[in-house]
């Protein structure tokens, strides 16, 4: 047996140890010497004792200093090993505290099964918590009176309190902060004295008094705001984004804001950390951009022959034109069709103009025509506004009008009636992804309720037979959650929940008031829209590699669920699962997206292939 007992030196009141793990290395040295020849030696530490623990639990002590009992040592007992142990008790305000010594016994090695050599081994620790350093008195000298009102609240170091380095470190850095706001950028904290002393009462405690000095340096405004690297895009439409204000005070929280505005833009290809340079009391702030492409086309043509001499073969073909930097003035524009089969058509068109009357809102115009299956054509109109008063936050208002135009079959096989709707919708959005198309943190909000009336026009005999009334209110719920969160290196976990519900003052839903679930956007590993129900939802759950850029690879998982009431009152639910990997790669052609999911009772050849493709210019 041999106990370890180190000398100490002081200043004042303060004792540190002389840690030297000399004479213990050398017995460990001349212990694996001695059995080196012989078979290989394993210490296992069966039991581990402190004396004087008190402010920790023993099972956090022992993950502090990564020590398992009834598990094989990896490497001698040192007193290195205690620094850790030291640190965690200066972060609960004990600076006292030391590590007396530590003993090590071990039993006379024991050979077991297979040739393996064994050794028992306790371990016993001393040590000394030493008392508490409490905050007598704590002084920031320089803060005007307006400031501390508001700011000494919100610090954690007050009187009272345990003292700590850490929390020192942060309450200067949340002063700095507040001054770097509020036209202070190069405002400075100093520490001028620490005092420490004893409680000569209880002896139980000790206290310090911290004296900090704070130099608030020249008020800053905002001198100018420019961008360079662009190209394209005119500059003062990239100052504008910024939301920055000529003459304002500096502020790094709102220079910050803007560099995430001008990345969730979606204009440029990257944006990078802004250079600043003062002079006479001014910031002069510039953002250094590179162009990307905010040009659109996607297009895909087909054609299906015929299989029989009564029919004609038809095309088939996808073609979306989008414009998301229109001349460079960030207008947006998209116009998209589709034709998926012979019954199935989609057409839409969508502007919006930004800025409007030089104020953070946005006109929106959109409409569209769908032809399902031949059984109904859905037409439909929006006008809109939104407002976003800050980069992350927005809210708007639409109204709108919605048409459903059934034949002759969606009326008498599907009892789908001919209906008017007019309708109003109010949104609203946060948003911190720091990307747009590959978010590394952050999380983005969406829902929006629409309200509307709805009058049936006819058939008459369908509105007979089925009771519908001339006019009934119509209600529709969406929500939207995505939520970015790195874990390592390049690896992000991405979480996507979304929920839509659609309620009407009909007997029964029809086919053309539901909503559609299954394919890529939604939930993965089953066709396109093969789901449908009037209570809608679906997760998205993907670990990310980003590869660079807009690229990366994952694996997803995604759930589904469907509801809906059928004419004969009888309720459908349904749970759905997906799962699978895919990639994303930006190319020369644009972002390729491919993904293989597999559906419930899938086998692994039986997946569905998601392709998407991007291709911007």
């Amino acid at each position: 047996m041999e106990r370890k007992i180190f000398p100490q030196w002081s200043i004042g009141n303060a004792s540190l140890l002389l840690r030297s793990p000399l004479r213990h290395g050398i017995w460990w040295i001349f212990f694996w010497v001695a059995i080196g020849n012989a078979q290989p030696l394993d210490t296992v530490l069966t039991q581990v004792k402190f004396h004087g623990l008190r402010l920790f639990p023993r099972q956090e002590v022992l993950q502090i200093l990564e020590i398992r009992e009834k598990e094989k040592l990896s490497s001698p007992i040192s007193a290195k090993r205690f620094d850790s142990l030291l640190n965690a008790y200066r972060e609960k305000g004990r600076y006292f505290a030391r590590i007396d010594s530590f003993r090590s016994s071990f039993e006379p090695p024991r050979v077991q099964p297979k040739s393996r050599i064994v050794q028992e081994a306790t371990l016993e620790v001393w040590i000394t918590e030493g008392p508490p350093l409490i905050v007598r008195t704590i002084e920031w000298e320089g803060v005007e009176a307006s400031y501390r009102e508001a700011l000494f609240p919100v610090l954690w170091l007050r009187p009272g309190k345990a003292f700590s380095e850490f929390w020192l470190q942060k309450d200067i850095e949340q002063i700095l902060s507040y001054y770097e706001n509020r036209g202070y950028p190069f405002a400075k904290v100093g520490i001028q004295n620490l005092q420490i002393e004893h409680d000569s009462v209880s002896q139980k405690s000790m206290g310090i008094h911290i004296v900090c000095r704070v130099d608030q340096g020249p008020f800053i405004r905002l001198g100018s705001i420019g961008a360079e690297g662009n190209t394209f895009t005119r500059t003062q439409v990239i100052v504008r984004e910024t939301r920055l204000k000529l003459g304002a005070p500096y502020s790094q929280r709102e220079i910050d804001s803007a560099l995430r505005a001008l990345k969730q833009l979606g204009f440029f290809q990257k944006v990078l950390e802004p250079r600043m340079t003062f002079s006479e009391n001014k910031a002069h702030v510039i953002f250094p951009i590179q162009e990307g492409n905010t040009t659109t086309l996607d297009g895909v043509i087909g054609y299906v022959p015929s299989t029989t001499r009564s029919e004609k073969g038809y095309f088939t073909g996808k073609l979306e034109l989008g414009f998301t930097n229109l001349f460079g003035t960030g207008r947006f524009l998209e116009a998209f069709w589709e034709k998926k089969d012979r019954r199935t058509q989609s057409l839409r068109f969508r502007y919006e103009e930004p800025w409007l009357f030089g104020q953070p809102i946005f006109g929106r115009f959109r409409l569209g025509q769908e032809i399902r299956d031949t059984l109904y054509v859905d037409r439909f109109f929006e006008l809109g506004f939104k407002w976003s008063p800050w980069p992350i936050f927005s809210c708007g208002i639409e109204t709108g009008k919605k048409e459903i135009l059934p034949d002759s079959v969606g009326s008498a096989f599907f009892r789908i009636p001919r209906s008017t709707t007019t309708f109003l919708t109010v949104h609203f959005e946060y948003n911190t992804l720091d990307d747009p198309l590959n978010p590394q943190r952050g999380i983005r909000y969406f829902t929006s309720l629409t309200s509307g009336t709805k009058r049936h026009i006819g058939p008459d005999w369908l509105l007979s037979q089925e009771k519908f009334r001339p006019r009934v209110w119509t209600r529709q719920a969406r929500m939207d959650v995505e939520w970015a969160i790195p874990l390592f290196f390049r690896q992000i976990l991405d979480f996507k929940i979304s929920g839509v519900e659609v309620k009407t003052g009909d007997p029964y839903p029809s086919l053309a008031d539901q909503i559609r679930l299954g394919g890529a956007s939604t939930l993965r590993g089953y066709r396109e829209e093969a789901f449908y129900g009037t209570l809608v939802a679906w997760s998205n759950l993907e670990y990310r590699y980003l590869l660079g850029g807009a690229s990366r690879v994952f694996l997803f998982l995604d759930h589904g669920f469907y509801q809906r009431k059928e004419r004969s009152n009888q309720m459908i639910k349904h749970f759905k699962m997906g799962y699978g990997f895919g990639i994303s790669l930006e190319t020369r052609l644009g972002l390729l997206g491919v993904e293989y999911g597999l559906g419930e009772g899938d086998g692994i050849l039986q997946g569905k292939i998601h392709v998407r493709l991007r291709n911007t210019f």
